[in-house]
């Protein structure tokens, strides 16, 4: 039986190498969206930072947990303070609408 990524030549002593078909693309992910909570996602980092800061060993260990909390509790601020964007209205031209007079 020959490997499939390549071989080497008795005779001669080279590795011949076999190139395999292109295989085709696999999606990503497969199965349902899930629904992304930001702001539950930033609590979590912001807890998980908290305790790697308070098991830490060194001073600089604890500064550097210390930092990557900050930031994820300024990113948890500005997804609590942001409003949510309104949806533009669709104006009945640009849907395709077109207005005759009767």
């Amino acid at each position: 039986m020959v490997p499939s990524e390549g071989f080497e030549d008795v005779l001669t002593g080279r590795f011949l190498l076999r190139l395999r078909p292109p295989q085709p693309r696999r999606p990503l992910s497969i199965g349902a969206a899930v629904a992304f909570d930001m702001e539950d996602f930033f609590k979590k980092q912001v807890e998980e930072c908290r305790e790697l800061e308070r098991q830490a060993v060194t001073a600089d260990d604890r500064a550097f947990w210390r930092q990557a909390a900050d930031r994820w509790q300024e990113q948890l601020r500005q997804t609590q303070t942001r409003t949510p964007k309104k949806a533009a209205p669709i104006r009945a031209d640009k849907a395709g609408f077109k207005y005759t007079e009767a």
